[in-house]
């Protein structure tokens, strides 16, 4: 499984950049962003690609349901590929 943790703040760009070159990965990993900007750049995220997303602060108890989700979600698509 593939997995990113991602930040929409980077120290040298924009997070939501970042997923659009994701995307272009074969296998494409699957991505939760990091925000806590609100509402709007989750939005934005999903939009592009992201899996889900977590608002910051976020307590350990969010973070693993949201990263189990983004896997369950990943190894579906990933036995939907393989059945083709």
């Amino acid at each position: 499984m593939q997995l990113v943790l991602l930040d929409i703040e980077l120290p040298d760009g924009n997070g939501l950049d970042l997923i659009d070159d994701l995307q272009q990965l074969s296998p494409q990993p699957a991505v939760v962003v990091m925000t806590g900007h609100g509402a709007d750049y989750a939005e934005q995220a999903i939009a592009r690609g992201a899996d889900d997303f977590l608002n910051k602060p976020f307590d350990a108890a969010r973070l693993r349901v949201t990263l189990l989700n983004a896997a369950e979600k990943q190894n579906s698509v990933s036995k939907s590929r393989t059945s083709r």
